[in-house]
């Protein structure tokens, strides 16, 4: 089947294992990515190896159209950031898959919210496209884990792992699937705005488990720590609960390698972290 995806090095995965599976990848659209929660140099790279030239952008109407006359006849996105065109269910699918059990955690970025709050949204929904965001009717899903040990690196691996043994799935049987897709309960909906840093900046005085449990939904991300006048990128910390009569975020205890920062009912070790460049000087 010739296909166009949509994605970033989050679905490289994916995106491979369609065209591992004989589909034909005609168009691949993707976003400028910050470096940090996104990369796309690797799903251009792919691109290249099948000469297809990546665009970086949104899609047109024009070009869904061209696409689809040229032979399209599957459109898949995977963490595309861009709301696509309309797109003819008579001349090609559309589908979307969504890092959370819909219509639970609609949203550009659900997991941190998943691992911070609703544990059980954790899972992978393929839906159809619709001009409301993860909206549509749902062909497929599965449940992921998620406890008190889950990190964000833990959770975005089984996603891309066990999303792209579900497109695979999928693809290969879709007008099957297309056929028994059900609506959402539109009165069980929840949507999460995207991350900012407010979400991700240590309040030294929460209790111990929701700090450790915000680092847990950043992970390599990184939380935003300030500290004696300083802002850091904090990637990994760990802690305990002590009392003490200090000042939550005041620095406790430094080391050789950790920094350790009174919380509100015990310590936060930050192991790996650094100083925000317009903090150095």
């Amino acid at each position: 089947m010739k296909f166009v995806f949509f994605g970033y090095d989050f679905s490289l995965y994916a995106l491979m294992r369609l065209i591992d599976d004989g589909h034909e990848l005609v168009g691949l659209y993707t976003f400028p990515c910050d470096g940090i929660f996104s990369h796309n140099e690797q799903i251009k790279m792919l691109a290249e190896t099948v000469n297809i030239k990546t665009i970086e952008g949104k899609i047109t109407p024009q070009e869904v159209e061209n696409l689809i006359g040229h032979g399209a006849k599957a459109f898949i996105a995977f963490g595309y950031k861009y709301k696509i065109p309309p797109i003819d269910p008579k001349k090609a699918y559309a589908i979307n898959l969504h890092p959370a059990l819909l219509p639970r955690a609609r949203g550009i970025m659900p997991m941190p919210h998943i691992i911070m709050k609703d544990p059980k949204a954790a899972g992978l929904t393929v839906h159809k496209m619709t001009q409301k965001y993860d909206a549509g009717d749902i062909l497929y899903q599965e449940p992921l884990p998620v406890d008190e040990t889950t990190d964000i690196e833990v959770l975005s691996s089984r996603t891309a792992i066990t999303g792209a043994e579900i497109l695979s799935v999928i693809v290969n049987d879709l007008p099957r699937y297309w056929k028994k897709a059900k609506p959402q309960n539109e009165r069980l909906a929840t949507e999460y705005p995207e991350p900012s840093d407010e979400m991700r900046t240590f309040n030294w005085k929460l209790p111990v488990k929701d700090l450790l449990r915000m680092n847990r939904a950043f992970g390599h991300y990184g939380c935003v720590a300030n500290v004696d006048g300083k802002k850091l990128m904090v990637t990994s910390c760990s802690g305990w609960e002590e009392r003490h009569a200090l000042t939550p975020g005041v620095i406790a205890c430094i080391l050789p390698y950790e920094l350790i920062i009174a919380a509100g009912n015990g310590f936060i070790c930050l192991k790996e972290y650094v100083v925000f460049p317009d903090q150095k000087r």
